[in-house]
């Protein structure tokens, strides 16, 4: 099988093709982006095994997406641009997903299956102004707050119609916040993380009790082997929430991050929220919990240990993603 992971120079498409070059030996795993250089590492590792392949290029570019595909000829395409990025315009969002797409149609490629990596914040917030809280279901009007989630909500619609008008088997997944090694640390939990390590004053905005449901990346990448390696034809054309269905506020996941460390919680700083984000972002989990069996494991503690133990390792690959 050639598995194709689109925008894959990133958090997500490191793990994941760590993932299926040590379980599926067997398959070859392409990679097209450009390379940024904390994941040239990574990459270079993975470059010296036979089964593996980088093109590189840039995943908006409507001819090198054209070409990847009619050379690779992929079984499977995972879409897996990351929109919180600061290089990906709205435009590059939408784009990307939509040149792949048609590639896959113009070309008439047999695909087993072409997954779209969305992500919960296209739901907006699931608390309303009055306080009612609501876990996000799959049919839930999509009400994105930002212009990148605005075009990955346009791409996600996107992606069912393809399967709809031209049978071409898709799957769009909504994650939770995911976290774990090779992330990018202007994203929250790295953020937090590297601040404690680095004995930084910690910002917290507002109260701290924004909400989130925290997803660890081997977790996710286990569900993606068994949607890429199974034949599960009742899932073609269907949207998944992917989540743990446990909730942590952003005040008591830096203080759990504290303790691990045995750093003193006045590293916490309260700072008047200017620009108020989603309050909460979680998921419901019931579709995917019965279609697809997947219920990760209630341990986030664990998980998170895992991701500080591997920041405090990689203070090289931290200090190259602040830059």
């Amino acid at each position: 099988m050639k598995i194709l992971i689109a925008g894959g120079a990133g958090f997500i498409g490191i793990n994941l093709t760590a993932h299926l070059l040590h379980n599926y030996p067997k398959d070859a795993v392409y990679i097209l982006d450009s390379l940024r250089p904390e994941f040239k590492q990574p990459i270079d590792k993975y470059s010296e095994r036979n089964n593996f392949s980088f093109v590189e290029g840039d995943v908006a570019d409507k001819e090198v997406v054209k070409n990847a595909l009619s050379e690779i000829i992929p079984d499977v395409i995972i879409n897996a641009v990351n929109t919180h990025n600061h290089n990906n315009t709205p435009e590059a969002i939408y784009l990307t997903n939509y040149y792949l797409l048609e590639a896959v149609r113009e070309q008439q490629i047999r695909l087993h299956r072409y997954i779209l990596l969305s992500d919960d914040e296209v739901y907006g917030d699931t608390i309303t102004v009055e306080g009612n809280v609501h876990d996000a279901q799959e049919n839930d009007r999509l009400n994105p707050t930002n212009p990148e989630i605005a075009a990955l909500a346009g791409a996600d619609l996107l992606t069912t119609t393809y399967f709809l008008k031209y049978k071409i088997p898709t799957v769009v997944l909504r994650t939770a916040n995911i976290f774990g090694d090779y992330q990018n640390t202007t994203r929250l939990l790295p953020n937090l993380i590297t601040h404690a390590i680095n004995n930084e004053d910690i910002p917290i905005y507002g109260d701290g009790k924004h909400t989130r449901d925290w997803l660890h990346i081997s977790d996710l990448c286990e569900l993606l082997s068994k949607i890429v390696q199974e034949d599960l034809p009742q899932i073609n054309g269907e949207t998944f929430n992917i989540a743990t269905g446990l909730a942590h506020t952003i005040l008591e996941t830096t203080e759990m991050i504290l303790t691990i460390l045995n750093k003193p919680k006045e590293l916490i700083s309260f700072v008047k929220d200017t620009t108020p984000g989603v309050q909460r972002k979680v998921l419901d989990i019931e579709k995917s919990s019965e279609i697809l069996n997947f219920t990760p494991p209630n341990d986030f503690n664990e998980k998170l240990k895992q991701t500080i133990e591997w920041y405090q390792n990689h203070t090289d690959f931290y200090d190259e993603s602040r830059r």
